[in-house]
């Protein structure tokens, strides 16, 4: 296993598209940082006077939003790291020779770990930093909030998700939104990853994070469930509770188990 691991690594380290997501991801955090900052100085705006860092960053923003990049952008930019792995081997016809050379079905649970993981801390990293660089200019704490405007006259919701935790400790709160979003990237990189073994067209891997998260809100707006959408659930200030956002992640593991259980049963499964 710590080969194969050692040896995945080295091949994604040796791809430009890595670099690339891991760029863009740091570079639209900044930005979003960079707007915040000045769209503040613009208004003339006091330190003590606007919100805290927890108020201003990527996830929890509703003035300078960048929910379509977040749902939209961020998926596809990691699904680019690892999803055309098999696409590749296969156009260069050297699935059959590295399959005589590694553990096929070791191989693919380490590259289904690699495909989430490394979205996962791309993407933890660059909301960090966003926050952090926010942290520096607006400080942290509930200073200010959208709903309430004195710090001692707070009431939690709990229709929002985990609200009573952003009231007790903002700076936990945005911690585990960041794990949320984070992870839900991740998964959706995971399934890039493993419907590419079905797919001819590159482009198609690519985007599949966004044609699922699209399928399955019309799927479940048929049934009048679409609150249970990823889409929904990714937007700043959805209402759901954990049980919601478990069970949405649930529709998106389920078919991911079922194409690696299909991947590692058919060996010879090709392009």
């Amino acid at each position: 296993m710590i080969k194969l691991l050692k040896f995945n690594i080295q091949y994604i380290i040796r791809k430009k598209e890595f670099y690339f997501s891991i760029l863009a991801i740091l570079l639209i955090n900044i930005l979003h940082a960079f707007l915040v900052i000045q769209t503040i100085s613009n208004q003339n705006g006091y330190i003590d006077s606007t919100y805290s860092a927890e108020y201003q960053m990527i996830l929890y923003n509703p003035l300078i939003t960048f929910n379509i990049v977040i749902v939209i952008i961020f998926p596809i930019i990691c699904s680019i790291i690892f999803s055309d792995s098999n696409f590749i081997e296969n156009k260069y016809k050297i699935s059959n020779i590295l399959f005589t050379r590694v553990n096929y079905k070791k191989n693919i649970i380490i590259r289904t770990f690699l495909s989430f993981i490394l979205p996962f801390i791309i993407c933890f990293l660059g909301f960090t930093l966003n926050y952090l660089l926010l942290s520096v200019i607006f400080n942290n704490g509930n200073i200010l909030t959208y709903f309430q405007s004195l710090p001692f006259d707070l009431i939690g919701n709990e229709e929002f998700f985990l609200d009573n935790i952003r009231l007790a400790n903002p700076v936990l709160f945005i911690f585990l939104l960041n794990i949320v979003e984070s992870s839900i990237i991740g998964l959706l990189s995971v399934f890039a990853y493993s419907i590419s073994f079905f797919i001819k067209q590159k482009v198609i891997i690519y985007l599949s994070p966004l044609l699922y998260l699209i399928i399955s809100m019309l799927i479940l707006s048929l049934f009048r469930l679409e609150d249970f959408s990823l889409i929904t659930l990714m937007q700043q200030f959805s209402k759901y509770s954990i049980f919601d956002l478990l069970f949405s992640i649930l529709l998106l593991i389920i078919p991911i188990v079922l194409l690696i259980k299909k991947i590692i049963k058919n060996k010879d499964l090709l392009i």
